[in-house]
């Protein structure tokens, strides 16, 4: 539904429209590359979803450069790989015609620019520099959502300067903030000038129910058991391990700013405040651990100071691959620690272990996890084009309001310039067809219609008036 409402309201308008409105919706660097994309190879659901898979391929490609980069263990590696790509939370959006693959990728790309910062030559750090900006600025301009982890990043990197871990002059960051800059403004500086305040105002009122979300979406997220023995496994951990996740998320974020303050206390009784250098290998554990914990900060601020909702699970995304990389830097950190801190290493490891069984066990190639609902519409499309096909009269079709962004889409895909579609009312259109979604089947299907097709995986229904054939 989510993409067919992108296709309708950001792709297919003219380009004028599509840079002159804006929508937390509109991803604009992917509706602006989807609309290129159908206009080069037509309208199908394949040339909606080439930007996300583009995405797809730059979000698994910087994971592994990520994992590489930052671990001296290949089976820490091999577990961080599997943390971030197995989620199916966030596999699921990888295959969404919406933004945030691209918005991951980018954004990975950029983290990963900077992890090798220090191996790359002096004289070629502030082409680097620039590369990571303009990496992070499109990720911002994919999904403006991105802008929180963004911006927590640079006050980072800017911390790793004044640290004495890149090596650089602290004026230097000004070639990582203007290529962001520059890059978002070019794709989405147009569309946001037409921001309203309202378009703002979906969320939570806790920052603990986007918590609560973003631990749904992470291991119940295919909730009605169509993966591989999902529904059991669910069962079983439902009542265990959703609730661990929130607490592991609250522990591993309380260890890492313990660590950091003591890190600091210890760096200024040994050194005084003329500065406090710290290793590569000890600043990426606050930095992905600090990503987390900055952009939390950021979004109570805004709530606290601007009344703005706290996001729901899709909006923080991003916080998946970086409570991943932050756990298993703790695993292999800690490792050779002593032995309370070796049994922290074993549990998390232990935890890690879990949700990536967990995660392989959720994959369902039929449909977007938590859309089942709308998973029929092309079947539905095409069964009405097919019975149509000899006719040339119009077609009236009815259909429930969960799937009448979807039906429209296809449409447009089929050019179905006949059809007269319409969202259902309490009379549906005489004569016409008439299209349910399983919430509206449950009732049954309305007096003076019968049904002709019903969808096995989306419960969805196509019914006719009694007497039509």
């Amino acid at each position: 539904m989510d993409e067919a409402y992108t296709y309708l309201s950001f792709v297919a308008p003219p380009l004028t429209q599509v840079l002159t409105t804006y929508s937390p919706n509109h991803h604009v660097l992917f509706s602006l590359l989807a609309k290129a994309s159908i206009q080069t190879f037509g309208v199908s659901e394949l040339s909606l979803r080439l930007p996300a898979l583009l995405g797809c391929i730059l979000f698994f490609f910087a994971s592994w450069g990520i994992g590489r980069a930052l671990f001296e263990k290949r089976s820490t590696m091999l577990l961080s790989l599997c943390l971030v790509t197995l989620d199916p939370f966030t596999f699921d959006y990888m295959s969404q015609a919406r933004g945030y693959s691209l918005s991951l990728g980018f954004y990975l790309l950029g983290v990963l620019v900077l992890i090798r910062l220090p191996q790359v030559e002096s004289s070629r750090k502030s082409s680097r520099l620039v590369l990571a900006g303009t990496l992070l600025g499109l990720a911002v301009a994919a999904n403006i959502a991105f802008g929180i982890p963004v911006v927590a990043l640079n006050l980072l990197f800017g911390a790793a300067i004044a640290g004495q871990v890149f090596d650089l002059r602290l004026k230097t960051i000004s070639l990582l903030l203007g290529p962001e800059i520059v890059a978002f403004c070019a794709v989405a500086g147009s569309p946001l000038l037409h921001a309203d305040r309202r378009d703002f105002v979906g969320g939570f009122a806790s920052v603990f129910d986007t918590l609560s979300n973003f631990s749904i979406a992470c291991v119940l997220h295919d909730w009605e058991g169509n993966g591989v023995w999902t529904k059991q496994i669910n069962i079983w951990t439902s009542d265990f391990f959703y609730p661990a996740f929130r607490i592991v998320v609250l522990i591993v974020l309380g260890t890492v700013a313990c660590w950091f303050a003591g890190y600091l206390v210890g760096r200024l009784r040994r050194q005084g405040r003329a500065g406090f250098p710290m290793a590569p290998n000890e600043y990426w554990v606050f930095f992905f651990g600090g990503s987390l914990i900055l952009s939390a900060a950021m979004l109570i601020v805004a709530h606290r100071a601007a009344h703005a909702p706290y996001p729901f699970a899709r909006m923080v995304i991003y916080c998946w691959p970086l409570l991943a990389f932050t756990m298993c830097l703790l695993i292999e950190r800690f490792h050779p620690g002593n032995v309370a801190l070796r049994i922290f290493s074993v549990l998390l490891l232990m935890f890690c272990v879990t949700i990536v069984i967990q995660s392989g066990l959720q994959f369902d190639m039929d449909h977007f996890g938590w859309l089942e609902y709308s998973a029929g519409t092309k079947q539905i499309a095409g069964i009405i084009r097919d019975r149509e096909a000899g006719s040339t009269r119009e077609v009236a079709i009815s259909s429930s309001g969960s799937l009448y962004a979807c039906l429209s889409y296809y449409e447009s895909v089929y050019s179905m310039k006949r059809w007269r579609l319409k969202e259902r009312s309490a009379s549906p259109q005489p004569d016409g067809y008439l299209v349910i979604d399983v919430f509206e089947a449950r009732n049954g299907v309305p007096s003076g219609y019968r049904q002709i097709w019903r969808d096995p995986l989306s419960g969805a229904v196509i019914a006719v008036p009694v007497g039509r054939p």
